[in-house]
């Protein structure tokens, strides 16, 4: 027996670990370019408790080596999460570090491929004989060199373009 147990202990967190704090989300998994995409990240120590308090609030950083100026939010959820919101520019495999008070986090540099956005008419070219001669029963031939709204060349299939030839006979048709 011990004089006036049980005795209330109350076992605080340390400063944070990035090898001990993990991040989720389906921006780790994959981005569109122009279009949001959120991580969230659990800050821990080096005992893998959760930083739930505001005395050792980490500074969070995320950066993308493909858009290294991209806008990233960051916001303190107040529970030891921290909400990353991140828009991609250029499309490809990106690469997103995530650092906690400057150290890597866990299994960070993360691989996130990045796919085209929307593809633009005012970035996008075509080019070829068939664009300005074409006889009838010989095929005629142009290529079409989509881009997205920020200039990135698409890689994805399935677009779908309308065309229109004109001049003595008049031909519309789906590309």
């Amino acid at each position: 027996y011990v004089h006036a147990s049980p005795y209330r202990v109350e076992v605080l967190h340390s400063v944070v670990q990035g090898f001990t704090t993990i991040a989720e989300g389906n921006g780790l998994v994959d981005a569109i370019v122009k279009v949001p995409q959120y991580i969230m990240i659990t800050a821990r120590d080096a005992y893998s408790n959760v930083l739930v308090s505001s005395n050792h609030a980490p500074t969070c950083v995320l950066t993308l080596d493909r858009t290294p100026l991209a806008v990233v939010t960051v916001t303190n959820l107040n529970n030891g999460s921290y909400t990353f919101e991140y828009i991609a520019e250029k499309s490809g495999d990106n690469i997103i570090s995530i650092k906690v008070n400057g150290m890597h986090i866990k299994n960070s540099p993360f691989t996130v491929p990045v796919l085209d956005g929307r593809p633009d008419e005012l970035y996008s070219i075509v080019r070829g004989a068939g664009l300005l001669t074409g006889t009838t029963g010989v095929p005629s031939y142009f290529e079409v060199f989509a881009f997205d709204l920020q200039n990135n060349r698409r890689t994805t299939s399935g677009d779908v373009y309308w065309f229109e030839v004109s001049g003595a006979n008049i031909i519309e048709g789906i590309l």
